[in-house]
């Protein structure tokens, strides 16, 4: 089974964020080369889902990003839910400024957050430093 990854594409993450959140995902892949990743785009509603498991296709990924609306994180809870029944956890790269689902799933949620807001309603949030 692979392990989806939440990826925030809503307006208020910048194209600095967002090549952050793809830096991570690259040493998921380098550090965990038999595991495979199921990126979801999603801003107020999923835009995209792809399943990679190399840096190239991961590439390929990129190009299908699409997003700028508003923030929703309950989409891709949605998504998971009728599509990968059981996952080992959730990746959700973000700014945790959105709309939480109600309930926490009954699966890991790890938030991998870059704002300034530590916090969220489930789940355990790191921090994504910025050394720029």
């Amino acid at each position: 089974t692979g392990i989806p990854v939440g990826i925030d594409t809503s307006g208020s993450i910048s194209k600095k964020e967002l090549t952050l959140f793809l830096s991570e995902i690259v040493g998921i892949i380098q550090h965990f080369p038999s595991c495979s990743l199921t990126l979801i785009f999603c801003d107020a509603q999923v835009h995209a889902v792809c399943t990679i498991t190399t840096l190239g296709q991961l590439q390929e990924a990129m190009e299908k990003i699409r997003g700028g609306g508003g923030t929703n994180f309950e989409p891709v809870f949605q998504w998971v839910e009728k599509n990968l029944p059981f996952p080992p956890c959730l990746i959700y790269l973000t700014d945790l400024c959105g709309t939480f689902p109600s309930h926490p799933p009954s699966y890991p949620v790890i938030w991998v957050s870059v704002g300034n807001r530590k916090t969220a309603p489930f789940g355990c949030v790191v921090t994504l430093n910025d050394k720029d």
